[in-house]
């Protein structure tokens, strides 16, 4: 039986400062997979084509575009691709190098208020999130924290105890609806004001002191991790 997932950002998370995945925390996730009967899943803002060249078999689920696609064994979602369709419409006829998604758009931060200019009187059910460099438009209602519970819903893991890490903004809503919530030592202010656990160490260094704290207490009760500074 599956008693925890861990659920984690990509970038400036599972990688360190140059954005090369962590092979030591690789390492200690499949060991864990073993011994404490855990699912890896990672959440990141980035495409699926992407995610697929540079993660390892280790990550049983994936969910990309910032919560807009769900991957988990055989199984394939996407979140409001209709809506998708509709706001893409729109934003290809800026004219702006906007990267487009299967469903949600990416905008470099310069052209923020140009490309909310053009969306905001139409009839569109938009909304956006900030990462570092750029900001994506995406349906309303699609995020990290919802592609997560449909993952869990999906799995059927809404019982396993959920490990949450990020760093970033548009990481809030995967805090928020995980058991417990750590934001590793680069994070975003606004990630560390809510978050039970903020790591001394940042990158992915943070989340393998997490990860070997908590699971070398176990058993006990994990929710008496939250007052702990890692």
């Amino acid at each position: 039986m599956v008693r925890y997932v861990i659920a984690t950002d990509y970038d400036r998370t599972i990688t360190d400062e140059s954005l090369n995945l962590c092979t030591p925390l690789v390492n200690m996730i499949e060991s864990l997979k073993i011994e404490h009967h855990v699912k890896f899943i990672v959440c990141s803002g980035r495409r699926m084509s992407f995610l697929h060249k540079t993660l390892p078999g280790t990550a049983d689920g994936i969910i990309a575009e910032n919560g807009a696609i769900i991957e988990y064994e055989n199984q394939r979602v996407l979140l409001n691709e209709s809506e998708g369709k509709r706001i893409r419409a729109v934003l290809e006829g800026l004219g702006l190098p906007i990267l487009f998604g299967e469903v949600i758009a990416y905008v470099p931060n310069q052209f923020e208020k140009q490309t909310i200019d053009a969306i905001k009187d139409r009839d569109l059910n938009w909304s956006i999130e900030r990462n570092r460099n750029s900001i994506m438009v995406l349906p309303r209602g699609v995020n990290k924290g919802q592609g997560l519970k449909r993952l869990l819903e999906l799995a059927e893991l809404k019982n396993a105890y959920t490990i949450a890490f990020g760093d970033a903004e548009n990481d809030l809503s995967l805090l928020n609806v995980a058991d417990m919530s750590i934001a590793v030592a680069n994070a975003d202010q606004s990630l560390k004001a809510i978050a039970k656990v903020i790591t001394q160490k940042p990158f992915c260094e943070g989340v393998m002191d997490f990860l070997k704290e908590f699971f070398d207490s176990q058993p006990g009760a994990p929710g008496q991790h939250a007052q702990t500074n890692f």
